[in-house]
């Protein structure tokens, strides 16, 4: 009779716990998916930077190639827009400066190039408060790009330290970051000859100017040597 009433017990329990889950669990499922999938495409995306910084790191070939950097900024600001909108942040494209016309194209390599702009501005709307500006300057032997925020910035002591790989400021400034979107960024940079450093921007945050001097391998640059 223990045994049975025991079981009844269990069972009259089984059945309501089952109903219970099934009942109320349509929702949690579907969050838990939500939240498997993001996390998977977390893990995706973090495995990709680790091969890209390693390549990187271990001297990969740069494939130069005539490009125009005016184009690659406006591609990589409409890739960030989804999240500058989730953010609540404005994407304000400064005026250009220089001979745009005849000077925004040089030789690089657009992948890594790209990766380095679209790294910098998605930082940038991560860490700011309304707004992330994004100019791009031309001048004889050089094409230079400013990604400016109006977060809080990045404090003088810090500003080589934020390139290293895996480097966090704490949880409310580099939330969202695996810390290693600025060292690829840094490094692709570099791979061209140019320096990407951070400054004070003039809107109150951080800004990251990125320097790409004009090298051969394309008409303006060839001209602008």
């Amino acid at each position: 009779g223990g045994v049975a009433g025991a079981g009844g017990v269990a069972g009259a329990g089984g059945v309501a716990g089952a109903g219970g889950v099934a009942g109320a669990g349509e929702d949690g499922r579907a969050a838990l998916l939500a939240r498997v999938r993001s996390s998977l495409g977390e893990m995706n995306a973090l495995v990709a930077e680790l091969l890209e910084f390693g390549r990187l790191e271990s001297g990969g070939a740069v494939d130069r190639q005539d490009c125009d950097v005016a184009e690659l900024v406006r591609e990589a600001i409409d890739g960030a827009r989804e999240q500058a909108e989730i953010a609540g942040v404005a994407m304000v494209v400064g005026p250009a400066g220089g001979d745009v016309d005849s000077s925004t194209r040089l030789a690089a390599d657009e992948r890594l190039l790209h990766r380095a702009l679209s790294n910098l501005i998605h930082n940038a709307v991560r860490h700011a408060e309304r707004t992330v500006a994004v100019t791009l300057t031309v001048t004889p032997g050089a094409v230079v790009v400013d990604v400016d925020d109006d977060g809080a910035g990045v404090p003088s002591a810090d500003r080589e330290l934020i390139f290293e790989p895996f480097t966090r400021l704490g949880d409310e400034q580099r939330r969202g970051s695996a810390g290693l979107g600025l060292a690829i960024a840094q490094r692709a940079v570099e791979a061209h000859g140019g320096t990407l450093t951070c400054l004070d921007a003039p809107i109150g945050g951080a800004r990251f100017r990125l320097h790409l001097p004009r090298t051969t391998g394309s008409n303006d640059a060839t001209q602008g040597a």
